[in-house]
């Protein structure tokens, strides 16, 4: 869970406004799609806010910290589950499925892999 809680300074401006109505939306999103989630890795992040871009280096290494803590409890899960992750070097043909860009601070060798249940 990358949501923020609303930024402290209340909007004085139409712009303001209506960007706390989109982060207020974005907020309701994600409540409504974590009800449902089996594990939920939640970040600590204060003035952070849809377009804090500036900070995707800071979100990417809090939560490799994050994940790398709930290791043990994620795999516990999808062992309990009876849910196989597919490793890159398992796939057939050495095939990589890299749906977007790689950022620079991204190590190579990592990889993001989607898991859900058969």
């Amino acid at each position: 869970d990358v949501s923020e809680k609303l930024p402290t300074p209340k909007p004085h401006h139409l712009f303001g406004v209506a960007k706390r109505g989109m982060e207020i939306t974005c907020q309701k999103l994600v409540e409504k799609s974590l009800a449902d989630a089996d594990v939920v890795i939640k970040m600590e992040f204060q003035d952070v806010g849809l377009f804090s871009d500036h900070m995707n280096e800071e979100i990417y290494a809090q939560g490799r910290e994050k994940v790398t803590a709930m290791l043990p409890q994620i795999k516990n899960f999808l062992a309990s589950k009876q849910i196989q992750v597919p490793v890159f070097s398992e796939l057939p043909n050495n095939e990589k499925i890299i749906p977007f860009p790689i950022p620079d601070y991204i190590e190579e060798g990592e990889v993001a892999v989607e898991v859900s249940a058969p």
